[in-house]
């Protein structure tokens, strides 16, 4: 301790210091050190050790019959804290440690797993319902197998989603793949939101979970994505009529607030000369009344940030 106190250190030092000491002698999150920080918590000097608290991996608080759920919890200090039960309904495979397996020996009834250190002090609970039963299932995923080329961060992104699911869709977790990888699709429940980065082939798979297990995993095969350009406006040069042909099916299936074209049609200047919005088809600029020389076509896609642009030249 005089390596880490000098004359004019005062409380909130000491027991920092008395920390430090703790953690040098027993180790970092040893009973030592939780002893410590509360018993200067009690003085009013610093915060109490963070207290654990009980995660559990699913969606609900069902647990199967002759499956094991594992069971954690964060800010856990072994030696400390001890896991306890309310009732003989679930075994505990060790009390002394975290993550923990926790499993029923009934197929019926509830029970209440709770935190506790040496002093019977309860620092969190979860309540527990058994049950019995299979892994769900689903027969398909819905969703576009026609999509363009479309990576995270410049659009919205494509949405899919699990039909044929047993049972109610939100009492299970699901994992969903692209390509055999959870990367470019997320997740929300038995709904995903897919992007496609590279032109190609690509493979989506989900499967259901409960707490009694996984179902089968289901796939959409054959997802082709391809790079989108719009038509070239035409003619080009022009002198009467501008035609900007738009593809009404690029930003089809993709999550975006604002799924609609804004063509603008600027001067060298960057004065906004013509704009027009649409959904798709065909567009027209009357440029008769234009003087002869370069114009700019820029084309949002409402998914995109970054417009797409042309040079037109009028001349007359």
């Amino acid at each position: 301790m005089t390596n880490l106190l000098t004359t004019s250190s005062n409380y909130n030092a000491a027991r920092n210091a008395m920390i430090d000491a703790a953690i040098y002698l027993y180790g970092n999150n040893s009973p030592e050190v939780v002893s410590v920080t509360n018993a200067w918590h009690a003085v009013g000097v610093g915060n109490v050790f963070p207290p654990p608290i009980i995660k559990y991996p699913g969606v609900s608080n069902l647990l199967c019959y002759g499956v094991p759920k594992s069971f954690s919890a964060s800010n856990w200090v072994n030696g400390y804290y001890f896991w306890e039960r309310s009732n003989t309904s679930i075994n505990i495979s060790d009390i002394n440690t975290s993550p923990t397996n926790v499993s029923a020996t009934s197929s019926s009834g509830t029970s209440i797993l709770r935190i506790k250190n040496s002093n019977g002090k309860i620092f969190d609970t979860y309540s527990i319902t058994f049950t019995s039963g299979s892994p769900p299932s689903i027969t398909g995923i819905s969703g576009s197998t026609s999509v363009s080329v479309c990576a995270q961060g410049s659009c919205g992104g494509y949405m899919y989603t699990a039909t044929g699911i047993s049972g109610s869709p939100n009492d299970y977790d699901y994992e969903w793949n692209l390509n055999y990888s959870s990367n470019n699709i997320y997740g929300y429940g038995y709904w995903a939101n897919a992007y496609f980065p590279y032109a190609g082939t690509y493979q989506m798979s989900c499967r259901p979970t409960n707490a009694c297990g996984a179902g089968s995993w289901v796939y959409l095969n054959n997802i082709e994505a391809s790079e989108y350009s719009p038509s070239p406006p035409h003619p080009n040069p022009v002198s009467d009529v501008l035609i900007v042909a738009l593809d009404a099916t690029a930003n089809t299936n993709k999550i975006s607030a604002s799924p609609t074209y804004d063509v603008r049609l600027l001067d060298e200047q960057g004065n906004l000369l013509r704009q027009q919005q649409s959904k798709g088809g065909t567009i027209q600029f009357n440029v008769s009344s234009l003087p002869n020389g370069i114009y700019f076509l820029y084309i949002y896609d409402g998914v995109n940030s970054t417009p797409s642009m042309q040079q037109i030249i009028v001349v007359h």
